[in-house]
């Protein structure tokens, strides 16, 4: 899951405070360990006397073993000092280990936010090629579009064209046909007068020669 960068501040901060909240702890355990050290070696005494001191050293004199042909001398204060060092060394060394530790933690921490922060880059990166891609169709469908738009609005004004032609066609054919209508109407009555009048012509013409006839014959 990515994180934002709020976020990421937030738990830079956090793992800040969680290391110097470590260091505080690990120079709390070596000032405890120092303590506990010398609350063991010297409980018995009071340090703040110098007469317990000396009986202090004597009787860890007297503890250390003795080596044939060496006689029993006082403890030397140094070898006391160096083995508080030695163990104040060891616990030292302990506590960088478990430092040395959580720094690698947090290196692995800040890769990890780094290579994170990186899918992020690169997620967003792709959403901006996404987003332009599908911006170009959107572009490309809205000019296709227009483009169909104007196509049906020049298909529509032809269709009309042709239909007020056709109209005006129509009504000329109308206007034809009834003229032709009369046309042979006119025709078809002056063709039955026609008629009429060669018949009554064929029967004056029968009556005629019937008549020259009869004045032949007088003759």
């Amino acid at each position: 899951e990515s994180l934002t960068k709020p976020e990421q501040l937030m738990l830079f901060s956090i793992l800040e405070g969680e290391l110097e909240a470590r260091d505080v702890v690990i120079e709390a355990l070596k000032a405890q360990c120092r303590e506990l050290f010398i609350q063991e070696r010297y409980a018995w005494y009071n340090l703040s006397d110098p007469f317990h001191a000396l009986q202090r050293d004597s009787e860890i004199a007297g503890a250390c073993t003795k080596e044939p042909g060496h006689s029993t001398h006082a403890a030397n204060p140094l070898v006391i000092l160096k083995l508080v060092v030695s163990h104040c060394r060891r616990m030292q060394e302990k506590m960088m280990s478990q430092l040395a530790a959580a720094e690698s933690r947090h290196r692995r921490v800040i890769a990890d936010l780094e290579e994170e922060k990186r899918r992020h880059a690169e997620d967003t990166a792709e959403g901006d090629d996404v987003t332009y891609i599908l911006e170009k169709d959107r572009e490309r469908l809205q000019q296709q579009l227009e483009f169909e738009r104007s196509h049906v609005r020049r298909l529509e004004k032809e269709q009309r064209r042709i239909t007020e032609q056709l109209e005006e066609e129509r009504a000329q054919h109308k206007q034809l046909s009834c003229a032709l209508a009369k046309e042979c109407k006119w025709a078809s009555s002056r063709a039955l007068e026609e008629g009429h009048r060669l018949t009554e012509l064929s029967r004056k013409l029968d009556k005629e020669k019937e008549a020259s006839q009869v004045l032949r014959k007088e003759l």
